[in-house]
């Protein structure tokens, strides 16, 4: 069956689903959910009306439509579905969501198979990539279920990992690139054994620094003092089961390290010249630390953490970046942002309140935030000059390689 086959079928089941759940008697007092539903209506209808219209204007239209809508549709759609299923048949629950997490991994292929290789220019590419992950991470997914395993699971975002590690293989394939989300560098005279060793101590000391700024006392204790004693994933500050707070951490692993894997691909392959790896990293690290003021819809943050957290995901992005740029491996930054979300997670309410004495010291939490970032992207600037950038230059030509080029 061709994808555009494929693809039709998927669109018209879900825009019959979409009819179905907009005339649902317990949506149709929801003014909200009538207004959502009539535009999914709409827009999927378009979409099938455009996608099979030749011409212009219906091929630009269908190609928005694949890129920017779809891919929250589709998702939304597919949780909606499940969701359904186990309220009707609650006794099958933990088997629907099994089948969700797997068909929840697949949902976006037809249409990436079909429409996303069209897409030459990098700049449309980002914008596609940053579509699908928004999609994922908003379109809601399964409602909560009675509590089991698979519906922590699902809540930690364990499905939008798989489905964003599956997405990016599909990705490179449609744009001819090989997928080598890990790949053994070549033997290089610019390797540094040394530079390798101290970028892994460097940058688990940094998180260890970032994430326990509030129980050191002195500027010296920066360098030693970590009180693992105020974590424990039983008595998580957030609330959360020890599951919840072991899953939910390699969600955001795996999910935001594989984005950024993607990005950076799309940038390097688009960009020749001088600066084109300063800029991978710049950009990569920007969208991934942009992505995080959904957290104001998602977790309720206010503006003003999340400002905060924005501000620290642009240096730690940066550091992801040069490290899996300099190693080929991605499971290395992902071990670290485990790491790093790990101890977030996992802080007790112990924890809440202290702030050691670096406020003694003159240190305005403010300041003290210039300064973890200062360090970070420091790490991220010492790691673009000399032998370490040539180094990551030759893993770019290599991560960029085409499909069927004989490297």
């Amino acid at each position: 069956m061709k994808h555009k086959q494929l693809l039709n079928i998927q669109i018209f089941f879900n825009l019959i689903w979409a009819i179905y759940e907009l005339l649902n008697p317990m949506n149709m007092h929801k003014q909200v959910g009538v207004y959502i539903y009539g535009a999914i209506i709409i827009l999927l209808a378009a979409f099938l009306i455009t996608s099979n219209i030749r011409g212009k204007l219906s091929s630009i239209i269908t190609s928005a439509l694949s890129v920017i809508v779809l891919p929250y549709i589709l998702l939304m759609l597919c949780g909606s579905f499940f969701s359904k299923l186990c309220e009707v048949l609650p006794n099958f629950r933990i088997g629907f969501q099994v089948i969700y997490f797997l068909v929840l991994s697949v949902t976006l292929i037809p249409n990436i198979l079909q429409n996303y290789g069209k897409l030459n220019n990098w700049i449309y590419r980002l914008v596609s990539v940053l579509a699908i992950c928004e999609g994922m991470l908003f379109n809601g997914g399964m409602a909560p279920q009675a509590h089991s395993i698979m519906t922590t699971v699902i809540k930690s975002g364990l499905d939008l990992a798989f489905a964003m590690l599956v997405t990016s293989y599909f990705l490179m394939k449609v744009w001819n690139i090989r997928y080598r989300i890990n790949f053994i560098p070549k033997n290089s005279k610019n390797f540094q054994l040394s530079v390798l060793i101290i970028l892994i101590i460097a940058f688990t000391w940094y998180i260890l620094v970032d994430t326990f700024r509030d129980t050191i006392d002195t500027p010296l204790e920066a360098f030693w003092k970590f009180d693992f004693s105020i974590l424990d994933p039983s008595q998580s500050v957030e609330g959360l089961s020890s599951l919840a707070v072991v899953l939910m951490p390699i969600f955001a692993a795996v999910f935001e390290e594989t984005m950024r894997y993607v990005n950076l691909v799309i940038v390097l392959k688009g960009l020749k010249g001088r600066f084109r790896l300063e800029l991978a990293v710049l950009i990569s690290a920007t969208i991934f630390a942009l992505v995080h003021y959904g957290n104001i819809v998602t977790h309720q943050q206010s503006f003003v953490e999340t400002n905060y957290q924005v501000a620290g995901s642009l240096g730690f992005g940066g550091m992801m970046a040069v490290l899996y740029l300099y190693t080929g491996q991605i499971w290395l930054p992902m071990l670290l942002h485990f790491l790093n979300d790990y101890i977030l997670f996992a802080h007790t309410p112990l924890s809440t309140g202290t702030a050691g004495n670096f406020y003694g010291y003159g240190i305005s939490p403010i300041v003290l935030e210039i300064i973890i970032i200062g360090i970070s992207i420091l790490f991220t600037i010492l790691m673009l000059f000399g032998k370490r950038r040539k180094y990551m230059e030759e893993n770019a030509d290599k991560l960029i390689e085409p499909i069927h080029s004989a490297f």
